[in-house]
């Protein structure tokens, strides 16, 4: 009698597992709705380069991306032409 209870328990318990990771992959479905996340997997998530760099490597890649724009070109043009005029 005791067994019947105790493998009804585990049935119980087996189909509320079931439903509960049913819920789990439907709400994961919900909140990437209309998301593109490249196909990676929820778990698989890397830290990116901006979270490790912190205030100032932020603040470098920007001054190194507006260097490499046509302004910052000319304006790195017009500082080296000033020091090696004479040559």
């Amino acid at each position: 009698m005791l067994a019947k209870r105790a493998e009804m328990a585990a049935k119980e318990a087996e189909a509320a597992q079931s439903r509960e990771d049913a819920l789990d992959a439907e709400e994961r479905e919900f909140r990437q709705a209309r998301r593109y996340d490249g196909g990676a997997k929820p778990g698989n998530r890397s830290r990116t380069k901006e979270t490790d760099k912190g205030f100032g490597g932020a603040l470098a890649n920007v001054v190194i991306k507006k260097l490499k724009r046509t302004t910052g070109r000319r304006i790195v043009r017009g500082i080296l032409g000033g020091h090696f005029k004479g040559r």
